[in-house]
């Protein structure tokens, strides 16, 4: 069986030294409480990036107290109307891929979506303008 993309996640995030980037459309905050449990807290910097679209928080794919749980890590956390990508640097490692930050995606619950986290090269250009797109 392969690992699952929460773990992906983890393993990247574990390690972080200087600055953490995790952007992603929906975010559910128990899922968020659990990754940012495992960022050193010596990291420099931590960004979060989501959209919040008041008909999808109505749905429940997102919780507004994301925005709680980051203020009280001194975080920034970024708004896009138009974020669907799903991207996750930690340092010069970056996972980009279909994963969103929540327990159906990233396979932490019993009946887990069909996800993917892959290991891509933060300097290619394209990755570099979405990052610049999404701050």
């Amino acid at each position: 069986m392969s690992e699952l993309p929460g773990e992906i996640l983890l393993s990247l995030c574990q390690n972080a030294s200087n600055d953490v980037f995790l952007a992603a459309p929906f975010i559910k905050k128990d899922t968020l409480q659990k990754i940012l449990a495992v960022i050193p807290v010596e990291i420099e910097r931590l960004t979060v990036v989501t959209r919040w679209v008041p008909s999808e928080i109505a749905l429940g794919v997102s919780d507004l107290e994301v925005f709680d749980l980051l203020d009280k890590s001194n975080a920034q956390l970024l708004l896009h109307p138009c974020l669907h990508a799903k991207y996750y640097r930690v340092d010069n490692r970056c996972l980009i891929g279909s994963a969103n930050i929540t327990s159906k995606a990233l396979g932490w619950c019993s009946i887990p979506n069909i996800e993917l986290l892959i290991e891509a090269n933060p300097e290619n250009r394209i990755i570099r303008q979405l990052e610049v797109q999404l701050i």
